[in-house]
C-alpha cells in the first residue's frame, strides 16, 4: 500500500539451538512459542490477537540456530503500541500451565516434521 507508512520492529535475542545442552534441546523454540501465549497485560493469546487487530499489527516469533526473534509489523501511527506489544512478548510473558502443555505438543510436532524430512537430516 503506497500511501500507508508502516514500521517493522524486531528484537533478536542471542539464544538458539547452538546454545542448548542436549538435555535442553528445543527449549529456545519452546520459549519463543510460550512467550506468545499470554503476557501480564494481554492475558491470553486471544487478548494478544485482539490488541494486534486493534492496532493493525501482524506479529510472530522465530528461532534458529543462534537467535530467537520476535517481530511486530504495523502502521507507523501505532508504533508506540507495537513496541509495547513487542516488550510484552519478550519481558512480560505469563506461562499458564494448561496452555504450556498444549503448546508443547505443537513444538514437538514442528520438531518431528523438520527432522522427519530426510533432506534436512542430510
Amino acid at each position: 500500500m503506497r500511501d500507508v507508512r508502516s514500521v517493522y520492529t524486531a528484537l533478536a535475542i542471542r539464544v538458539g539451538a547452538v546454545h542448548e545442552a542436549v538435555a535442553q534441546q528445543g527449549i529456545s523454540h519452546f520459549t519463543e512459542h510460550a512467550s506468545l501465549l499470554g503476557t501480564k497485560k494481554f492475558k491470553t493469546k486471544l487478548d494478544i490477537a485482539r490488541q494486534a487487530q486493534n492496532i493493525g499489527a501482524s506479529f510472530n516469533g522465530s528461532t534458529n540456530r543462534s537467535a530467537t526473534l520476535y517481530w511486530v509489523n504495523l502502521p507507523y501511527s501505532n508504533i508506540s503500541d507495537g513496541l509495547d506489544l513487542l516488550n510484552e512478548f519478550v519481558f512480560e510473558p505469563v506461562l499458564d500451565k494448561e496452555e504450556i502443555l498444549k503448546e508443547k505438543k505443537v513444538v514437538l510436532s514442528e520438531f518431528n516434521d523438520f527432522w522427519g524430512n530426510p533432506e534436512r537430516r542430510f
